[in-house]
């Protein structure tokens, strides 16, 4: 790892350990806002990572979507976060991460492979395990990885990572969504810069003419 390369006049005790890996990150310069900005831990997924957050006041952005899981994950935040002396309504301090595609169901297969579906999971974070995330008790059970062929936009959708079809379609869900973890903050993964701009643009009126306007 590059961080055992560094100078250690350069580093602050504790940053780095004895083997090269990093224990701590400090921030330079220190931020004027007091207490700190929030700190969000990006791509979320197993209790014990949930856990964690809860316990040192950090928002998880929650991948995986099953309604079961997500209300059972943010059941545990609220639990472990009021152990530690912070009572939370169900859903405060909490996101999640997902993506939208609205239209026709041969048009948001279109729009997902052509996006970020296609070019970022399947050619890229799929190497490093984040199809994982979508997985059903029965696979996890068996403690093995998923197959590429595995890697589908019908997995991720089923998964109820992304949300797409028509107005009904999206409203079911998000309907849904709010009832099992009725999360604080909410991050769309974008398909700017793989999908043509109209096209994104597109996406992004739909939700806030027909779908957002529900839940603000």
């Amino acid at each position: 790892m590059a961080a055992a390369c560094l100078d250690a006049r350069i580093r602050d005790p504790g940053e780095v350990d004895e083997n090269g890996r990093i224990r701590a990150i400090s921030v330079v310069p220190k931020p004027y806002q007091k207490p700190h900005p929030p700190l969000f831990q990006a791509f979320s997924v197993s209790e014990s990572t949930i856990r964690w957050t809860a316990k040192e006041g950090i928002i998880p952005m929650i991948l995986n979507g099953g309604w079961d899981t997500m209300n059972h994950l943010t059941n545990v935040y609220r639990s472990v976060a009021a152990e530690n002396g912070r009572t939370l309504a169900k859903g405060q301090s909490v996101g999640v991460l997902r993506q939208f595609y609205f239209g026709s169901e041969d048009e948001v297969q279109k729009l997902a492979e052509a996006g970020s579906v296609g070019l970022l999971w399947k050619r890229f974070w799929g190497e490093f395990g984040f199809f994982e995330a979508f997985k059903t008790p029965e696979e996890e059970a068996r403690k093995t990885l998923l197959p590429r062929s595995e890697w589908t936009f019908d997995r991720m959708r089923q998964h109820n990572y992304v949300i797409a079809g028509n107005e009904g379609q999206v409203r079911a869900s998000m309907d849904k969504l709010v009832e099992n973890g009725n999360p604080e903050y909410f991050a769309w993964l974008s398909d700017q810069g793989m999908l043509p701009l109209e096209q994104v643009k597109q996406q992004l009126r739909f939700f806030g003419d027909k779908i957002m306007k529900h839940y603000s």
